[in-house]
């Protein structure tokens, strides 16, 4: 086997120092570690010593401020002479001037004054104490007292001794008129106006300033690997031993079959749409022939006669009520009660008439899982999807004002809205008709409910891809697509639909009539129902005005439910939100033109249930407007 080159001097001594550096520096995540923590501790090392090389702040000087008061005013004020005042006059001198002499020099020495003259003092009163001082920063003005005026004494002219001297006349001087000099006016000197100036305080943070040197490229280190020369590995000696087979005993398997049930599944057929078959045109012809004719019968001896005690020949049960057995030809004024059998009248009614009511029609369809959209009945009239809805709920809102739930499970909307927010008894609903709740936002009560609930939601706060903005001003411009939502359903894999099959209810011409109902929510809204006979449908009246949906066409439903709430403000709620449990309550249902009084209920999976004497009146085949209104006694019914 080939070895590479043998290893430098080098290369063995960086194996050495490699082999004696500690653990944590061979490897490399340790290593670039704790060069990261040097050269943070290094950082935090630097901005200490910055921080300690900062200027001290200088001290705010401080003052102190003494009020000394109102000088005090001398007890007596000595005047000076007057310039105008003349000088005193010159005395006469002693010596005589009848003699003529030389002036001789002083013989006697010039007497020294025993004391020395005195120093002029100054005679004022000793100023009273100073006034305590004041904290007021100035003084007011006061008026200037007046200059207190020195007065010095006259100095006593000592006694000198004159030296006999020779008379010498002398000559006749004459004094000259001395004006005094006037006197420098007197000047009013201001009294100072004390202030004291405080300077505001600052809060004086020295602010560490760091200077980081500009980043220099680290030079990658160039590293030298030296791989030994290939040394031989020796083969390790393997033995294989196989241990004898031993038999495995079967395991012991019990199967518990249980006791079998018979499961029946009932299959459900529903028609999609019912298909008129077409009546073939068939033509008899009677081979056959003539049958013998009846024997002539004798009107004189007939009218003596009556049919009900007349003998049958067979035994069919007396029934009909015409001349002859059957449900066919006039009626018999004289037939009894007892011989018109049991097609008497419809439903067992007191007074027969001898023709069978006549069945309900049947009702089956397949129906989608509902999607329930929260629409606006304010600022977004008119609306968009109420002739597909299959359901309509109207529930008040605060204000006065109303709110629509629009219910999708046969046809789905081609536009819906203005989608609004939801409130609690909306979810409550939705929940009830195991519905896809769509809705803009909603109260804080409906959020938690929401969030408490397995209901599925489409909120547009979280699906904006399933709205859009139209015209108009929010948020009442806010639309969806049937389409759109039912594909989100479908791909959420919540679609799940029901087959139902029903018999389409029928009121009694004995109920009383009602042609329109009016409710009044409030003082701004009304929202009533017209019957068209021709139609055999009510038709929506908004504010007294026909209401129409956004194509201006007229909303027109099978039936009408107008059932008893009870709703109150919620308190300390600045909104006015309502609080409604939806617990059932008194409910009268319009169709046909009739009014059935009777009770309304939320079921679980069906919603708003009509119970008319205990009777459930399915409103499943109808197009149907529920009202829930807290002014239930207040309503308008008219049978015009």
């Amino acid at each position: 086997m080939a070895r590479g080159p043998a290893p430098t001097d080098r290369a063995r001594r960086a194996r050495g120092r490699a082999r004696r550096a500690p653990a944590w520096w061979r490897d490399a995540d340790r290593r670039r570690a704790a060069l990261l923590s040097g050269a943070l501790h290094l950082l935090v090392f630097l901005l200490l010593i910055v921080a300690l090389r900062l200027p001290e702040p200088e001290p705010v000087p401080t003052y102190l401020v003494i009020d000394i008061g109102t000088p005090a005013e001398a007890p007596e004020v000595v005047e000076a002479p007057a310039a105008e005042e003349p000088a005193p006059a010159t005395e006469t001198p002693q010596v005589a001037d009848d003699q003529v002499g030389e002036p001789q020099a002083a013989t006697a020495p010039e007497p020294t004054p025993s004391t020395e003259d005195p120093e002029p003092q100054t005679a004022q009163d000793e100023a009273p104490a100073a006034a305590p001082q004041s904290d007021v920063a100035e003084t007011p003005d006061l008026p200037t007292p007046p200059v207190p005026m020195a007065t010095v004494p006259a100095a006593a002219a000592p006694e000198v001794p004159l030296a006999t001297l020779p008379a010498t006349p002398l000559p006749e001087i004459d004094t000259p008129d001395l004006e005094p000099a006037p006197l420098a006016e007197r000047i009013l000197v201001p009294l100072p106006a004390v202030a004291t100036v405080v300077p505001e305080p600052r809060a004086i943070a020295p602010t560490p300033q760091v200077t980081v040197a500009a980043p220099a490229p680290v030079p990658t280190p160039a590293v030298a690997a030296a791989v030994e020369a290939a040394a031989p590995v020796p083969l390790p000696s393997a033995a294989a031993a196989v241990a004898p087979a031993r038999p495995v005993a079967s395991p012991d398997v019990r199967t518990s079959v249980a006791e079998a049930r018979d499961v029946r599944v009932a299959p459900q057929v529903a028609v999609a749409r019912p298909v008129p078959t077409p009546v073939p045109q068939v033509r008899a012809e009677v081979r056959a022939p003539p049958a013998p004719a009846a024997p002539a019968v004798d009107p004189l001896a007939a009218a003596t006669e009556t049919d009900v005690a007349s003998a049958r020949d067979d035994d069919r049960p007396a029934g009909g009520d015409a001349a002859n057995p059957g449900q066919t030809g006039a009626p018999d004024p004289d037939a009894t009660a007892t011989a018109r059998g049991a097609a008497a009248g419809p439903d067992g009614s007191p007074d027969p008439t001898g023709s069978p009511a006549p069945p309900r029609p049947p009702f089956a369809r397949q129906l989608d899982r509902p999607l329930a959209v929260v629409v606006d009945n304010v600022g977004g009239y008119p609306q968009s999807g109420l002739r597909p809805a299959s359901l309509i709920v109207e529930m008040p809102v605060e204000g006065g004002l109303t709110r629509l739930m629009l219910v999708f499970d046969r046809t789905d909307p081609e536009r819906v809205g203005p989608v609004r927010s939801a409130r609690e008894y909306f979810v409550a609903l939705a929940g009830r008709l195991d519905a896809v709740l769509v809705h803009d936002g909603g109260s804080p009560g409906a959020l938690a409910a929401i969030s408490a609930s397995p209901m599925p939601t489409l909120n547009s706060f979280e699906r904006g891809d399933l709205f859009a903005r139209g015209d108009g001003q929010a948020p009442y411009n806010l639309f969806s697509q049937g389409d759109a939502l039912r594909a989100a359903v479908n791909r959420l894999d919540l679609a799940r639909g029901r087959t139902i099959a029903t018999t389409i209810y029928r009121p009694s011409d004995d109920l009383p009539a009602a042609t329109s109902v009016s409710v009044r929510y409030g003082a701004t809204y009304t929202t009533a129902f017209r019957f068209e006979q021709e139609l055999d449908a009510y038709r929506w009246v908004r504010n007294g005005t026909d209401a129409v949906d956004a194509a201006r066409e007229a909303v027109l439903v099978d039936a009408v439910l107008v059932g008893a709430i009870e709703a109150r403000v919620f308190p300390n709620d600045t909104a006015g939100r309502l609080n409604i449990p939806l617990r059932g309550g008194e409910a009268t249902l319009y169709v046909g033109g009739r009014a059935v009084e009777g009770r309304w209920e939320l079921v679980e999976a069906v919603g708003v249930r009509f119970l008319a004497d205990d009777e459930v009146v399915d409103l499943t085949p109808f197009k149907t407007w529920v009202v829930l209104t807290p002014t239930y006694e207040s309503r308008v019914v008219s049978a015009e």
